[in-house]
């Protein structure tokens, strides 16, 4: 969301603060139907603003406080925006690391798995 947006003033949000926004659907998304699939059992309609698949479009669109999205952390990080977690839903994933057996790995594969590891473990 953007800094101004009313929900940017919560430490986090739950799924019924979404009643009363607009929304900016990213078609992308890996969590999508998992997303609109726990909205249908709660019974929330959003209310859709603006969906598509290119991310900048979408990045552009809450820049300007057309509406909120859901998108990863990271990305939203990445854009400028402002991100809150929602307290009534746990998202995970699964990332997997894969390197060839007994070869020795460059420094900065080492370096490169160190940091995603201590990004993802919150350490």
């Amino acid at each position: 969301m953007h800094e101004s947006h009313p929900l940017a003033k919560q430490k986090s949000i739950i799924f019924n603060d979404l009643k009363q926004v607009n929304y900016v659907d990213r078609l992308r998304c890996e969590f999508r139907d998992t997303f609109l699939d726990e909205l249908k059992s709660r019974e929330i309609n959003l209310q859709l603003v603006v969906r598509s698949e290119r991310e900048d479009l979408i990045s552009e669109s809450i820049s300007n406080s057309i509406g909120v999205t859901t998108m990863p952390r990271s990305a939203a990080e990445h854009a400028g925006l402002t991100n809150r977690t929602f307290d009534d839903m746990l998202l995970t994933q699964n990332i997997s690391i894969v390197t060839v057996k007994n070869r020795e790995l460059h420094p900065a594969v080492i370096q490169f798995m160190v940091r995603a590891l201590s990004a993802y473990t919150g350490t």
